[in-house]
């Protein structure tokens, strides 16, 4: 604060002016979808956050900090849980969770009938 007398003589008083920080980060997973289903686990993850300090998790254990778009390794299974947190500078954070499943195993094809190599006798052939 500045303040000057009818002499000319100015005076400056310093004075800090506490803020309070209540609102929690914003973040959202962009990608990864949640409930969606991989062929493979190497995924890229991509979110949206208010703040830049973010940290992830993979079936609730710590994997450390990420950067938007990088490379996450999902292993192989159903429903993991993958959380991102942000934390701003006063300790508040936001969350959030989505669940994805990997699956690599190709689907495996038996065909019964007819035996291979046998011929089938068609009698009634219809066409239009």
């Amino acid at each position: 604060i500045n303040a000057t007398d009818e002499q000319g003589h100015l005076e400056t008083v310093y004075y800090d002016i506490p803020v309070v920080d209540d609102v929690s980060p914003i973040i959202d997973i962009l990608t990864p979808t949640d409930q969606s289903k991989h062929k493979s686990g190497s995924l890229t993850l991509s979110y949206y956050t208010t703040d830049n300090n973010v940290v992830w998790y993979l079936d609730e254990i710590l994997q450390g900090s990420i950067e938007n778009n990088s490379i996450v390794n999902i292993p192989e299974g159903d429903n993991h849980n993958l959380t991102v947190v942000a934390t701003d500078l006063s300790g508040l954070t936001g969350t959030c969770t989505i669940f994805i499943s990997v699956d690599s195993t190709l689907p495996i094809v038996q065909i019964d009938s007819p035996v291979n190599g046998s011929f089938i006798n068609l009698l009634n052939i219809c066409s239009s």
